[in-house]
């Protein structure tokens, strides 16, 4: 057997490094993203933390391409230059084809789901400023849920009373009842004023003024900077009110029924007054998630413990509940041991919601029967909401926290939820279903989510 000559053996050698730069070619697609830098896996924090970074690629790395990245054609030509390979996956299968060899797919990329979102509990505040009823089920109005803050408590002027003035009002609970037709009268509407230490008082609703025997004169009150026509309920509650919160002068009014109070201006693509609030402060719907309230009750625990190291007494942790945020829908994930966690303030994020959509796995039991025929009720995020000093309030004890607590939730806040400003917990919505619709407790709620994930995704 013959060696190689001299000559012979350039020649391999030369091969052999020809073949070394196909296969260096051939993983450039694999250990580069499509911009030319290492591919990585960016991890978004919740408001007020920090994102991060997974994967093989080091920090070295993108750097190193950081000042001037390829663009995608470029580092797909530069590749196939290398491997002597077409410069494109098209061109890459016809290849293959003409070589009578079937292109593999590429592998089909990780389906994350999203956890699976539901609604927790319902609260309807009949009178703005008092005291939450939750109900298992509510129905959407043309200026919210049904009996949400469609009663006001007004001064000897006219002007709104909340929490802020009359922290007792957070002991104050009404709620609506509704009489049936019976010979001793029409029925309607009763609301029920509760507190304790004081009898209840029934006051038949009087939803109309002016214009009949019995029949208040229209009267016009004032929220914020919206004068609102209302109908004034009457002595006996106004006595009643007075008495409770030793606030001489008040007057219990309802809205009238065609009182128009548009919402917020902007962030909701729609023409001026295309959607009305009620009593609310500025739209008719409010959205909380558990796992945020969590969140920040852990934040407000290392913030006091970080204020009592560094002080001579200890600084109490306040441990809020919802009830002192004040919505109407809280959400939660849902139920069951494969359930993802909600992460904290993802609803942030959020742009529509789609409450009671039939899931897949339910279209698939029905074989596109019941579930079909389901409308969900559809919110629109309007626009995250900023928070006042109400929050600080004991709901229980109608009384406000001690300084170096309530300090603690205006630090903790200031640190991870403060946009310019203000502060911001929670999220309010608008509705772009009918009237009549109904949503429950244990709803599905299907997101979308704004497009670049920026926090505020409403229109």
């Amino acid at each position: 057997m013959a060696f190689p000559s001299p000559t012979d053996r350039r020649w391999m050698w030369a091969v052999a490094g020809f073949a070394a730069g196909l296969s260096t070619g051939l993983l450039l697609p694999a250990l580069w993203g499509p911009t030319g830098e290492p591919t990585v896996e960016v991890v978004p924090g919740a408001p007020g933390g920090e994102g991060g970074e997974v994967g093989s690629a080091t920090a070295a790395a993108k750097e190193a391409v950081a000042d001037d990245p390829p663009t995608a054609p470029a580092v797909a030509a530069a590749g196939a230059a290398v491997a002597g390979a077409p410069a494109s996956p098209a061109a890459a299968d016809a290849s293959a084809a003409e070589d009578g060899v079937t292109a593999a797919p590429p592998p089909a990329p990780v389906a994350r789901s999203p956890p699976t979102v539901r609604i927790s509990s319902l609260t309807l505040y009949p009178i703005k400023s008092c005291a939450g009823v939750s109900v298992p089920s509510a129905t959407v109005s043309s200026r919210g849920f049904v009996n949400d803050r469609a009663f006001l408590i007004v001064d000897f002027t006219g002007r709104f009373l909340t929490q802020r003035k009359l922290p007792r009002l957070a002991l104050l609970t009404p709620t609506v009842r509704v009489e049936p037709p019976s010979p001793m009268g029409p029925g309607g509407d009763v609301l029920v004023l509760a507190a304790p230490g004081v009898a209840p008082l029934d006051v038949p609703v009087t939803p109309v003024a002016g214009g009949g025997k019995g029949r208040p004169p229209p009267v016009e009150v004032v929220v914020w900077r919206d004068t609102v026509a209302a109908v004034d309920q009457g002595d006996a509650a106004a006595a009643w009110l007075a008495a409770f919160l030793e606030q001489p002068g008040v007057r219990l009014v309802r809205m009238a029924n065609d009182a128009r109070r548009p919402v917020g201006p902007g962030f909701t693509n729609g023409p001026p007054g295309a959607f009305q609030v009620a009593f609310a402060d500025r739209y008719p719907w409010l959205l909380a998630s558990e796992a945020s309230l969590a969140d920040l009750n852990d934040r407000m625990a290392a913030e006091a413990a970080a204020i009592t190291a560094a002080a001579a007494e200890p600084v109490a942790a306040p441990v809020f509940d919802m009830r002192r945020f004040r919505p109407n829908v809280v959400v939660a994930a849902a139920d069951g041991p494969d359930a993802a966690p909600l992460p904290p303030w993802v609803e942030d994020t959020w742009k529509r919601l789609s409450v009671g959509a039939p899931t897949a796995a339910a279209a698939a039991a029905t074989d596109g029967g019941a579930a079909d025929a389901a409308t969900p009720v559809v919110f629109r995020v309007a626009e995250p909401c900023d928070r006042c000093k109400v929050p600080t309030l004991r709901p229980d004890e109608g009384a406000f926290d001690a300084p170096a607590v309530a300090d603690v939730y205006h630090r903790t806040m200031d640190k991870t939820r403060r946009v310019g400003s203000k502060v911001m917990f929670g999220m309010n919505l608008v509705c772009d279903s009918a009237v009549g619709a109904t949503v429950s407790v244990g709803d599905i709620v299907s997101v979308e989510a704004a497009p670049n994930g920026d926090a505020n995704g409403g229109d």
